[in-house]
Formats: C-alpha cells, structure tokens, sequence
C-alpha cells in the first residue's frame, strides 16, 4: 500500500474500516481508500464515494459522494445505489458535484 499498490490500498482500506487484524481505524482507512481514488482505481472511487455518503471516516459530504461517484461513472462503474443517491441530490448539489466532478482525477 505504501508502495502505492492501488489494489493493496484498498484491501488495507477495507481491512481498516472492517477491523479485520485488528482494531477498527475508520479514519486511516478513509485515507488509504482516497489515495487508491486519487490515483486513478475506479473501485476504489465508487467506495470513496459510499464513504463520503455514509460520513465512514470522515465527515458526510453528498457533494463529494456525488462527484466521486461521477468520476466512477464515467469510467464505465455502474452502482444502482449510488444512482438513487445521485438522483436524491437536490438541484444545487449536483452542479456543485458536477464542477467537483470535473476537477477531479
């Protein structure tokens, strides 16, 4: 994960947040799962995005679930959940997800 091994961060990621091996870190695993989104991995953009929305390690923030979740969608990942959950932003939310969306990697 170090090595910035996107997969590998985000299997720490999930291992952290789950507390597999050890005691829950939501905070660190919230972290190693943004830099696996920072770099490019999908996955681990529709994750980030979940955790945004659920407020999982971080504060909730539905405008950067929804621009994270934009950013997966265009690289072809489909979510039936996060769908609905971009669909239930209001208006004003989703320009602000959209100009996020757009200066993302």
């Amino acid at each position: 994960a170090r090595q910035n091994y996107d997969t590998a961060q985000i299997d720490l990621a999930a291992w952290m947040i789950e507390g597999r091996g050890g005691a829950r870190d939501l905070k660190s695993g919230f972290g190693w799962m943004k830099q696996a989104a920072e770099g490019g991995n999908v996955a681990a953009q529709n994750r980030l995005a979940k955790l945004y929305m659920g407020g999982i390690g971080t504060d909730p923030d539905p405008v950067l679930a929804g621009a994270w979740y934009v950013v997966a969608r265009r690289a072809g990942l489909i979510d039936p959940q996060m769908d609905d959950f971009l669909q239930g932003l209001t208006d004003d939310q989703t320009k602000q997800a959209l100009q996020k969306a757009n200066r993302l990697p």
